[in-house]
């Protein structure tokens, strides 16, 4: 059985010998069944594995530049919308790039659902129908996924109903296992928790090639 041909009979719902593995962004070439990374380099993944452009969301987008949107909605509204709309709108047009490609669709790559970045109500009112909105877009491809990027706390509740065939979050940081993820939506799950249909292959302590690791210790 190919790579590919294991990963949709685990999308299928189907028993496999041994469960397909995804690499997190950022991890170092390995032999893991679904492929993450850029547009610019998905021809290196070859035919073989399934093959998802990560496509960062505007909260991440945000870190990236080392901006603080929080106050910059709470300072002046307007601006601070304004620019939450240019980030959407880049995140957007990765999207639609990257399903008009030859890769099979698209890890969208969720930021912020923590406290440690926001308040429930500041996720929830500046930055959710967002990353619905966007997850919804990269449904569109074969293969859909989602990570929630989010330690102690995460609010995973909060995007339980993403449309995505795969959610995947990090079980290590977050402390939150399969068991309580399947409480909150059904389908297939990646994450470190042996209980998961697909193993997400881990860097170590390396969060994410495209945000620094001390952005996670930001204050809100």
């Amino acid at each position: 059985m190919t790579a590919k041909a294991r990963v949709q009979s685990v999308l299928a719902g189907e028993t496999v010998g041994s469960k397909p593995s995804m690499m997190w962004p950022g991890t170092p070439e390995n032999q893991a069944e679904i492929w993450v990374g850029t547009l610019a380099d998905s021809e290196s993944a070859g035919d073989e594995r399934v093959r998802l452009i990560e496509v960062t969301s505007p909260f991440g987008r945000g870190l990236q530049r080392r901006l603080d949107l929080n106050a910059a909605l709470r300072q002046d509204p307007q601006a601070g919308s304004a620019l939450l709309d240019q980030l959407t709108e880049e995140a957007a047009k990765e999207i639609d790039s990257a399903l008009r490609s030859a890769s099979d669709g698209v890890l969208y790559v969720v930021y912020g659902a923590e406290p440690a970045h926001c308040s429930p109500m500041q996720y929830g009112g500046y930055y959710l129908d967002r990353d619905l909105e966007l997850i919804h877009l990269a449904a569109g491809g074969s293969v859909s996924a989602v990570l929630v990027m989010a330690g102690e706390c995460a609010y995973l509740d909060f995007l339980s109903e993403a449309p995505a065939v795969i959610f995947a979050w990090d079980s290590a940081r977050s402390g939150i296992g399969s068991a309580q993820v399947r409480q909150m939506r059904a389908g297939v799950q990646a994450s470190a928790d042996p209980a998961s249909e697909v193993r997400l292959v881990s860097p170590g302590p390396q969060t994410s090639m495209n945000v620094p690791k001390e952005h996670f210790a930001t204050s809100l």
